[in-house]
């Protein structure tokens, strides 16, 4: 019940750089999107959220053994970095042999000590106003769950997560998967999902501050509303553009380049041979070359050529970086990682303005 942490090195935010010879399958497969929708935080370091939202209610017609969750939460870098969350779970559970069902939403809290499941702490109803936080105080967390409409509440602490330095809050919308088999549960029919009053230190994040992210389900895709009066936006149906659909084709091919490099820069020092620091750096130009070229083809609306262009000039930046790596990074391997990140930050920049004219998820899980 998390969002996938990113690499360390500026490589991740390079998500278009890979890309192979695509089949015709490959370019006409449905794109996935992930199990989250909602917007994140990822301006900087985290230590206190604050959101309400109303508890959508599981409408007829969904699915059986469906499971979403309505949450906000706090995440450190890296796939198995700390993490902790807060909010409501809502579940379908049928009963086949009865041809009868079972309605359940429950608040919840959950962190990585907890691998993710979800420990529940009272009953609520549709439509109640819920109001969470989580706060990062010396020693661990400090959480609270208020449900308005019931005057019900919990507030407690943890020294669980206490370690770390969080740079992503989280307000979303999640198809819950199953916590043995990593797979996503069916995502139920739900009416009234709407977050507001979001925080982030005790600030109102402004839009530029905060990611989209849309979830794929079996029926489509859903995506955050723009945020509206009191910082609220609303989950609802949605579907991915011409423009954004070829973006997210370029940028969700094989990334196993940009992996393979990211790994390898990880492990260098004063000791690493210079022929390995060629080879990988070889190998991962030839991927941004070819990502260049892809990039250039004229097929981009005009409206949306000057952040192509400027996407490439970063990439171009980047290009000569990574050739320079086995006499650079030989020289002064921190002053060489230090403009690698640099000219990674730059390119997350670029692409995010792109990302943003096509009117598409800012963020795939």
């Amino acid at each position: 019940m998390r969002v996938c942490g990113r690499s360390l090195v500026l490589l991740a935010v390079v998500s278009l750089a890979v890309i192979g010879a695509s089949s015709v399958a490959a370019a006409s497969a449905p794109i996935q999107l992930g199990p989250f929708a909602g917007y994140v935080w990822d301006s900087g370091p985290v230590s206190e959220l604050g959101a309400t939202f109303t508890v959508p209610r599981i409408e007829a017609g969904s699915p059986a053994h469906s499971f979403a969750g309505s949450w906000i939460g706090a995440q450190a870098p890296g796939v198995n970095g700390p993490f902790i969350q807060i909010g409501v779970n809502e579940v379908r559970l049928d009963y086949a042999p009865l041809k009868i069902h079972r309605i359940d939403y429950y608040a919840f809290w959950s962190d990585t000590r907890l691998h993710f499941r979800p420990v529940g702490l009272f009953v609520v109803r549709p439509g109640d106003q819920i109001a969470v936080s989580l706060q990062l105080v010396h020693g661990g967390w400090k959480l609270a769950i208020v449900d308005a409409t019931s005057d019900v509440a919990r507030r407690f602490s943890t020294p669980d997560e206490a370690h770390g330095v969080f740079n992503l809050g989280e307000f979303l919308q999640e198809d819950v998967s199953h916590a043995t088999e990593h797979v996503p549960f069916p995502y139920p029919r739900l009416a009234g999902v709407r977050f507001s009053k979001l925080r982030v230190d005790w600030q109102t994040p402004g839009r530029r501050q905060l990611l989209s992210q849309w979830m794929t389900m079996q029926r489509g895709d859903l995506a955050p509303t723009l945020l509206g009066p009191q910082d609220s936006f609303s989950v609802r149906g949605a579907q991915l553009g011409v423009e954004a659909t070829r973006y997210r084709r370029l940028a969700a091919q094989d990334d196993s380049a940009v992996s393979a490099f990211d790994a390898s820069v990880q492990h260098w020092n004063a000791r690493t041979p210079r022929t390995e620091v060629e080879a990988a750096s070889a190998t991962f130009a030839a991927a941004i070359r070819l990502n260049i070229r892809l990039l250039a083809q004229p097929a981009w609306p005009r409206r949306l050529r000057p952040y192509v262009t400027a996407l490439i000039a970063r990439q171009l930046a980047l290009l000569r970086l990574v050739e320079a790596a086995p006499q650079r990074a030989e020289a002064n391997l921190v002053a060489w990682e230090t403009h690698l990140q640099r000219d990674g930050d730059a390119i997350s920049r670029a692409a995010l303005a792109l990302k943003a004219q096509t009117h598409g998820p800012e963020l795939v899980a």
